[in-house]
């Protein structure tokens, strides 16, 4: 029953900010990527669900990008490999930017199931 007042707050949480466009994902990690600059994506089983930004394009609707040169997204990145390793459920909120690559929207939020 938490799991499911869970999801519905987090789902709900979509729906109460119509001025920003932003995805998000409760799902399993299927690749995690990492550039020589730091820049990183996470892909994940399922499409990303919300209004993503416009900045982000279909072909990476799994994915969600973050900054490994930043302790965020150090943090991101550990979280990311982790989940893919363990095969555990993450969810995930964007921030309804492309800073990072400027076609996937920038992770804003991850945590672990």
């Amino acid at each position: 029953m938490k799991h499911i007042l869970l999801s519905l707050a987090f789902a709900a949480s979509f729906v109460a900010s119509p001025v920003h466009a932003e995805g998000g994902i409760i799902g399993k990690v299927v690749e995690v990527r990492i550039d020589f600059d730091g820049k990183g994506l996470v892909t994940f089983a399922d499409a990303i669900v919300g209004t993503q930004p416009a900045c982000a394009i279909a072909g990476y609707n799994h994915s969600m990008s973050f900054d490994a040169t930043t302790a965020g997204g150090k943090a991101m990145y550990a979280m990311a490999l982790l989940a893919k390793s363990s095969d555990a459920t993450v969810y995930g909120m964007g921030k309804g930017t492309c800073v990072t690559y400027g076609v996937v929207e920038d992770a804003s939020i991850l945590f672990l199931k």
